[in-house]
């Protein structure tokens, strides 16, 4: 998930920094939140197979929007199931049988249809974000060399992803995969 040059600027504290050097540095710390995580945390249609024999399926995507509706099929049958026969935790991503029952038993037994995900950057990931273009700016991974006064950059040529500090990682577990 993209954020804005300017949310890194009010993350950091910091709105005089160069808008040229944050349009390569922005996204290149997004894109290795995203790897981190696992997943692209931008709400997006998601259809997944998961496992039966227990009282919950634990989605990997969350949290689930709740329109349009999450719809479950066994996958064994074809059937669809019906959304009485089972509750939807939005904000964990699990789905629970009504009334303790279980889901069938079976590998990759259900198919599930939803939509997860975060329409804007939850704070968290923004300031996970801006620390990464933090450390990317003094030096610890993605920069070569810097200069002063009518500023230039060069970025490295390593290939290196931008790197994760643990402060960041901290604020980015909360998004990674199942």
């Amino acid at each position: 998930m993209q954020v804005s040059s300017q949310s890194v600027k009010a993350a950091l504290g910091d709105t005089s920094l160069n808008q040229e050097q944050l349009a390569i540095l922005v996204p290149a710390a997004c894109e290795a939140a995203q790897s981190w995580v696992g997943w692209d945390i931008e709400l997006q249609a998601r259809s997944v197979i998961v496992n039966g024999g227990s009282t919950s399926l634990h989605l990997p995507h969350w949290p689930i929007a709740s329109d349009p509706a999450l719809t479950v099929f066994d996958v064994f049958t074809g059937q669809m199931i019906g959304s009485q026969a089972y509750m939807v935790d939005e904000a964990a991503g699990i789905v629970t049988r009504t009334y303790g029952r279980c889901w069938e038993r079976g590998h990759q037994r259900y198919r599930v249809e939803y939509v997860a995900g975060y329409k804007n950057a939850p704070y968290a990931w923004t300031a996970a974000v801006a620390d990464i273009v933090a450390g990317m700016m003094h030096g610890q991974g993605g920069m070569k060399s810097e200069s002063d006064l009518g500023y230039s950059y060069v970025l490295s040529e390593s290939g290196a992803a931008a790197p994760v500090s643990g402060k960041a990682s901290g604020m980015l577990s909360k998004f990674q995969l199942r």
